[in-house]
Formats: structure tokens, sequence, C-alpha cells
């Protein structure tokens, strides 16, 4: 922990000390006020942190379910996935698979012991044995188009789906890519994936695969539509081994064995006027798909019935960014809206929310995720570049449990750790992804 915050100043892209003086500041005085306040006290907040910095941002980041011990050590083998999005100033995007070890929930930790460095006004950590390791880049698969959104299928995570600036959605089988690439290699014309997904028209940011159901995925778009599609059901193209020449590198040999197949939805519908924003299955039922968007409501689609909307609501005065379903109440959902406004309801009752927070990130609500553990706290995430932790059980004076501040710009996505109750992942428009967890004495 000690290493990783004193490397902040040297690797936090978008960070105080990395603007010039002869470049422009995105980042404004009051955040950069606010960020030296979180790092100065960061020792005091955390059992375990660690940030890295990217080349480019990722809107989206998702904790892959496998988990490996170590052997001899303390530690445990996690991979997350992200993607890239470099405004186009790269000549494709990339699809990123990363390594990351973290200490054991059952490793012993020694009680931590700071002192206050007056030079640099911070509070310096002295915990040896929970040093922080960097991430190592696994696996970089070509895109095309810029990654708004990527998630793995249940039932299978090394199948991943991906939905992009275009709308277009993407399929790949990660273990027939190559795990690097350079530009050079890139052919223009190729799309690089197993299956191209086509119905969609513009942006999209909802994808959300079945939990119940194998090979089934929802998406939803900008221009307003969802659409349900089910990827066990395409035909793959016929490989073109002739064409592929002795003397083909191995991108090349891939790129003509592994044409991309394409597949149209089997049902879709018309959802929001003015786009949709989010997409999520309820997590109880398997047929259930909930929708927001800029038209402030939330609907709920019924896929065996023609993808009919069952029920809606108008939720909010202005428009709806985020949805997270409850995993412990089938019938609890919370909305996070532009204005940066969270609430929580019933799906039984629509008319008036259980609980609202007015105001509760100074930016939009870009993210929003549910404990996997503890089904009172919620993660939301914002474009104020807080993470902010609500536990709904407590009295409303007493919900907000916790504040990340360690991001610079606005935050992407964020996911709890499937095997660490405690710990999230958050990645940001300053490049940075960072892993965290709060203390126990706080959490």
């Amino acid at each position: 922990m000690a290493e990783a915050i004193s490397n902040w100043k040297e690797t936090t892209q978008g960070s105080p000390e990395r603007v010039g003086i002869f470049e422009s500041d995105p980042i404004g005085e009051q955040r950069r006020e606010e960020y030296f306040i979180w790092k100065k006290n960061a020792p005091l907040l955390y059992d375990y942190i660690q940030t890295t910095s990217l080349l480019w941002p990722s809107l989206t980041v998702q904790w892959f379910p496998d988990l490996e011990d170590i052997a001899d050590t303390d530690y445990q083998q996690h991979r997350l996935l992200l993607g890239s999005h470099s405004s186009g100033f790269s000549k494709c995007e990339s699809l990123n698979l990363y390594g990351l070890k973290t200490l054991r929930q059952s490793a012993k930790l020694v009680d931590i012991a700071t002192d206050y460095d007056p030079m640099k006004n911070e509070f310096i950590a002295k915990r040896n044995d929970w040093h922080a390791t960097k991430m190592s880049l696994v696996q970089k698969i070509p895109h095309r188009g810029e990654i708004n959104r990527a998630r793995y299928m249940p039932q299978n995570p090394d199948l991943i789906a991906t939905i992009t600036n275009k709308g277009h959605l993407y399929m790949f089988d990660r273990t027939k890519k190559p795990n690097n690439f350079t530009e050079d290699e890139i052919d223009d014309s190729d799309d690089f994936s197993d299956i191209k997904l086509e119905f969609h028209q513009s942006e999209g940011w909802g994808l959300d695969w079945n939990r119940y159901k194998e090979g089934e995925l929802a998406s939803g778009s900008s221009d307003g539509t969802i659409a349900l599609w089910d990827v066990t059901k395409f035909k793959k193209n016929t490989p073109d081994r002739k064409s592929a020449p002795t003397t083909a590198t191995g991108l090349e040999i891939q790129k003509r064995k592994y044409k991309t197949s394409t597949l149209r939805p089997t049902k879709t519908a018309a959802a929001h006027d003015y786009g949709v924003n989010c997409l999520e299955y309820l997590y109880f039922h398997q047929n259930l798909i909930g929708t927001v968007g800029d038209d402030k409501k939330l609907k709920i689609f019924d896929t065996r019935a023609h993808m009919s909307c069952v029920k809606e609501g108008t939720l909010s005065d202005s428009p709806i960014n985020v949805v997270a379903f409850s995993r412990v109440n089938e019938f609890g959902c919370a909305i996070g809206t532009e204005t940066g406004n969270i609430s929580l309801h019933d799906l039984r009752h629509l008319e008036a929310p259980v609980r609202i927070v007015n105001k509760s990130h100074n930016g939009a609500l870009t993210c929003a995720s549910w404990n996997p553990d503890n089904g009172s706290l919620l993660a939301t995430g914002s474009s104020d570049g807080t993470v902010k932790l609500w536990d709904w059980s407590c009295d409303p004076s007493e919900e907000l449990r916790f504040v990340h501040g360690g991001h610079m710009l606005g935050v992407n996505d964020l996911d709890w750790n499937p095997h660490d109750a405690n710990m999230l992942v958050s990645c940001s428009d300053d490049n940075s992804v960072q892993v965290w967890k709060p203390a126990s004495t706080i959490l």
C-alpha cells in the first residue's frame, strides 16, 4: 500500500504532477484540492489500494470469476476485463485482459502504523506485508470501434460481448485470438470478432447476459431500441484456408481462418423515446429485462411475450442513466439520474420511491452495482470522479458509508470482486484503474 501511494505522483494519468504549464487542465481546482485531501488521508481509509495508469482510458471493467492461489505465497491471482477508448488516436481499439495479484483474505495483517510527513503533507502507510503489485497485460485483442461496454458470458467466460460507440455488437472467443498485436498487422476491412451482431443504428451502453439461459444476450442503444440475441444459433462462415500463404504471419493466418459471422436479433422492441441508457436482467427472473432512458422512465420487458413492456413508470424529473436490480428483494431496484440523484423503488408500486437521495453526487450517475454478499450495500460511480458506498439498511442520515476519491476525472464503470465482498475495481477518464478495499474499521 505504501508503495502504491508513494508512486501515484509518477503513475496516475491526469494527476496534479502530470499537468504541464503549457497543457490545459481538465480537472479543475476544486477537484484537485479534493484529491490532495483524499491522498493525504488514504492510508487511514483503506485496507488495500493500488492504481494502474493505462495508455488510454477504459469505459468498462469487470472481474473474471476465476481465482488462482499462488503456491507458497499469501497471494491470489485474479483477472480483469477492460477496453480501450482512444477517441480515434489509435488505428483500432483493443479488448484487454489483465492479471492482478491480491493478498488472501485469510493472510495475517500487521496493524497499520502511520506517520505524518510534513514535507508531502500526507500520512505514510507502513504495511510491508500488503504491498501493491501492478496489473500485467495477459491478452490484447484488436477491436473495431470504441468499446462502451464489455461483458463475458457467465456460463463461459471465454466468450466476450462488446457494444460500441456506433451501436455495433461483437462477440469474441478469446481462445481463438492472438495474445497481442501491432497496428502494422491491422487490416482496415477486418472486424476481428467471431460474430458481428447487426441491428442497432447508434451508440450503445446497454449490455447484459442472461445468467439463467446460456447464450442469451440483451442490448440497448441510443436509437431507443432493445434487442435480444441467441449466440448459439449463429452459422459459422466457412474458413478461407486457401488464401493463407505459408509465409503469412500468425495474425494474418488468424484473420483468414476465422472469418466474422453475422447474426440478427431474435426479438426487438422500441423501448425509449430518447435512447436507452442502461439495461439489466432482473436478478430473480430469467425472462424480465429492465431499461431506463432519457425519457425519465423505467420499463420492464418480458422476453416471453414478444418483448412487450409489462411495467413502466416515470421515476424522475431528469434523464435516468443507470438501473441496478436488487439481489435480495425481487421487487427492489435503484436508479441514478443525470442530475446526481439516487432513488430506491419497489417494482410493485412505482408511483413513489421507497427512498431518495437528492444530489448524492456532484455530477451525473454513470454506474451502479449491488454488493454480491450484502444485499443492502450499493456502489455508485459518477462523472464527479467519486465512487460512493451506500448502506440502505441504515437510517437516512447514516446511509452513506464510504467515499472513494482516488480518481481525478469521471468514473466510467465499477465492479465488486466476486471472491472478496469488500473489494472493488473502478475505472476513470483519467486513464486509471483502481483496485481498492475500504478499511475494515469503516465498512
